[in-house]
């Protein structure tokens, strides 16, 4: 099977081997540090949730449960889990979901992070008309640059994810940052929280080599996988006025700014491991697309014999972003 043109260059000899970068050291088993799956909306998360958990399948995880969040919210999230008795969540390996940076904190052993990012102007466009399909923004309210608040001041979370959004949570921003006032300085924090905490910043638009490198990091098995919460065809195609997107790019500069250089601390990492994950990722890449074939065939099998049973297809329902209520207690978890 043909592999995609876009396949990055790796090197084929170990003379290129980079071993200075802070971000290429091994995650460390013998720490006891849990992992952290810092899920950052439309970035490709649900699909690498799935593997994430098939990978740790017998391992103790704990699912925030959590959607957009005000920062009293995440205070007393982290309130509540302080409550925690320390035994019983030093026996969590995984904490996975929406949340801001932090959770490390809490935690008795520390934990190591794990997170995607995605181009902000596609992960923008893609988060605004997930909105629009749960209704979440009125069906005929559209953006424009040209007002203060760029007509969304009826979705003051979507406005402040709108400003630099990637930039805000690796940073540790405060969730209440107003629109416009993300700046060089979070931008700055972002870059180094990402090499002091994160194992490895991945990329929607390279997911099968971070998935090789995840992989090769922890040691896990091969699983694939079949893309998830794709928008329909019709809204995938649809596009937004060009000043529209130039307004995006230009709003979002730091998250430009922090994109490429986590897409250069993802080929150096994969310059680390040198031909093997070449090797590796050109294999996986033959897989799982031959994966993806068969679970479509099967996929229209299924649906054409339940159309001659006369049988309706379930329609899974969309899940809703979640907000922490004032009174909540912490999520359950997940065994």
């Amino acid at each position: 099977m043909r592999l995609k043109k876009d396949i990055p260059e790796f090197p084929l000899s170990s003379e290129n081997m980079i071993t200075s970068h802070p971000s290429l050291t091994m995650p460390s088993k013998a720490t006891g540090e849990a992992l952290i799956f810092l899920h950052i909306y439309k970035t490709g998360g649900l699909s690498l949730r799935n593997l994430v958990l098939r990978s740790c399948r017998g391992q103790k995880h704990w699912d925030t449960g959590l959607g957009e969040v005000t920062n009293q919210q995440w205070a007393d999230y982290l309130n509540k889990l302080r409550t925690v008795p320390v035994g019983e969540l030093a026996s969590y390996r995984l904490f996975m979901g929406h949340m801001p940076l932090g959770l490390h904190e809490v935690l008795p052993k520390g934990a190591r992070y794990v997170t995607f990012l995605r181009d902000p102007v596609n992960r923008m466009t893609s988060y605004f008309r997930m909105q629009h399909r749960r209704g979440l923004i009125p069906a005929l309210s559209m953006i424009h640059p040209s007002k203060p608040d760029w007509n969304l001041l009826g979705a003051p979370l979507l406005l402040r994810t709108l400003d630099n959004g990637q930039t805000r949570v690796l940073a540790g921003a405060n969730p209440d940052l107003p629109f416009g006032q993300c700046t060089e300085d979070h931008l700055r924090a972002a870059k180094a929280n990402l090499d002091r905490h994160f194992d490895l910043v991945g990329l929607t638009e390279n997911f099968p080599l971070s998935l090789a490198l995840l992989r090769r990091m922890y040691g896990w098995k091969w699983h694939f996988y079949v893309p998830r919460n794709v928008a329909p065809p019709a809204e995938a195609e649809s596009k937004l006025a060009p000043e529209v997107l130039e307004e995006m790019r230009r709003l979002n500069r730091f998250d430009l700014e922090l994109y490429r250089y986590a897409e250069q601390r993802l080929r150096e990492q994969a310059r680390y491991y040198g031909f093997s994950l070449r090797m590796d990722y050109s294999l996986f890449v033959s897989c799982n697309q031959a994966h993806q074939v068969v679970q479509k065939a099967r996929k229209n099998i299924k649906r054409r014999f339940m159309e001659g049973m006369g049988i309706a297809s379930p329609v899974a329902a969309e899940p809703k972003p979640r907000i922490l209520p004032e009174n909540s207690t912490v999520p359950a978890t997940l065994e």
